[in-house]
């Protein structure tokens, strides 16, 4: 038993696996919510990239909502001085956008989740389901040719469907790294994104077959990221 728990600490220190309550977990597996922390370090350069061409297709007096994904918190870090009514679901939107006059801002309060920081459950989409939201900024954790768009945490998941039903427009970051990725839970058919704003992949042939389902798909140069 101690030379399990030693290999398991070893395998967590070379960042392979998080250990768990009586256990652990592989760092890349379906069903592992990442904390908020771990999600904002990874990829950086790539989702301010992402972010800052997001930010120019919000108008005055919008209203929009970000989910609690790592990619559009880039998004209200980035915000101009706009009025402008946020929507979010993510706590760590809320303290960035907090001290901002400018912009109606509203949580959606709810359940938090405290690893990710992101309010979610009833009370969340009772809150939704009160506006009219014009553009839906929101990330996932893959994108699959086949099944769509897909999500590690199924509350998570239930209330970004819920949003897409409600939207006008529904626009979807990611970086590359996501493309043909499967989380656990998936929320959005490729059919209900409006626009797909991502980085260029290696192989820019990936993203073809994508191009039939996807309104319109975007690709936004992007420097690479150093740690």
């Amino acid at each position: 038993m101690e030379t399990i728990r030693r290999d398991l600490e070893i395998l967590h220190s070379e960042g392979l696996l998080v250990r768990t309550h009586g256990g652990a977990i592989a760092i890349d597996h379906p069903t592992r919510q990442q904390t908020a922390g771990e999600r904002q370090i990874q990829n950086l350069a790539r989702k301010r990239a992402l972010a800052r061409r997001a930010v120019e297709m919000i108008q005055p007096r919008d209203i929009v909502f970000l989910d609690a994904s790592s990619t559009t918190l880039q998004i209200a870090e980035q915000l101009p001085d706009l009025e402008l009514t946020v929507l979010t679901n993510s706590l760590d939107a809320l303290e960035v956008l907090a001290t901002r006059t400018d912009i109606n801002l509203v949580g959606t309060g709810g359940h938090l989740v405290s690893d990710s920081r992101a309010f979610v459950g009833h009370v969340a989409i009772a809150t939704l389901r009160r506006y009219h939201i014009q553009k839906f900024f929101f990330s996932g954790n893959g994108i699959d040719l086949k099944r769509g768009i897909s999500e590690t945490s199924e509350e998570q998941a239930g209330l970004k469907a819920e949003v897409l039903r409600l939207a006008e427009e529904a626009i979807f970051l990611s970086d590359d790294s996501k493309l043909n990725h499967r989380a656990a839970f998936f929320f959005a058919q490729l059919e209900q994104v409006d626009c797909w704003l991502t980085t260029p992949p290696q192989d820019p042939r990936l993203l073809d077959p994508y191009r039939n389902k996807i309104r319109r798909i975007e690709l936004v140069p992007a420097p690479p990221d150093t740690k």
